[in-house]
């Protein structure tokens, strides 16, 4: 199915390049003066006659692709607080220390960090466990904590034990063996 416009300007284009030619078989003296107009002209139609046949194609779909990272840990507390409990020292904000994201994937890296001496573990205990002990025993199926090292290292996001668990929200926990006055300790976390 033909569009009539293209149909029309295609029949157009046709009676200006025959007109075109017979007046360059003119002899020059007997020529128009408006020979270089017309020519202009012609060159003008034929644009618009490409560009009604683009317009003519048809569209199968249109796509916007979009992309946007997932953090896959967040945290909207910089400086976590410790508390003791017993022979544990919890660091949380109000709620948990950070969060992982409920898409989350892969893994995420920590990097090396100094303790006090009397700080014999560290770990990173769920949010959704009461209480425990120790930071080994802060667990329950299905949020067993996740012990760091001092080195730095990596840790996976999934759902097997020693994971980091998407949608669940983790404290810092460090056993001691005797409380230490105060100190403090940067980790910072990539993926």
């Amino acid at each position: 199915m033909t569009d009539k416009s293209y149909d029309e300007l295609t029949r157009e284009l046709i009676r200006l390049r025959e007109q075109l030619n017979y007046e360059e078989r003119v002899p020059p003296r007997k020529k128009r003066r408006g020979l270089a107009a017309f020519k202009l002209e012609v060159l003008a139609l034929a644009l618009v006659l490409i560009s009604v046949g683009a317009l003519a194609s048809f569209v199968l779909f249109s796509q916007k692709p979009t992309y946007t990272s997932i953090a896959n840990i967040t945290s909207t507390c910089p400086v976590p607080s410790g508390s003791a409990i017993g022979s544990l020292i919890l660091f949380s904000c109000p709620g948990a220390a950070f969060h992982v994201a409920s898409a989350a994937a892969g893994s995420v890296t920590y990097s090396p960090f100094t303790v006090p001496s009397n700080i014999t573990d560290v770990y990173l205990v769920d949010d959704r466990v009461g209480s425990g002990t120790t930071c080994s025993l802060w667990s329950s199926s299905g949020n067993e904590p996740i012990q760091l090292s001092v080195l730095g290292g990596s840790i996976t996001i999934g759902t097997t034990p020693g994971n980091l668990r998407p949608n669940h929200g983790y404290f810092y926990c460090m056993d001691f063996l005797s409380a230490p006055l105060s100190f403090n300790i940067t980790v910072n976390w990539s993926q």
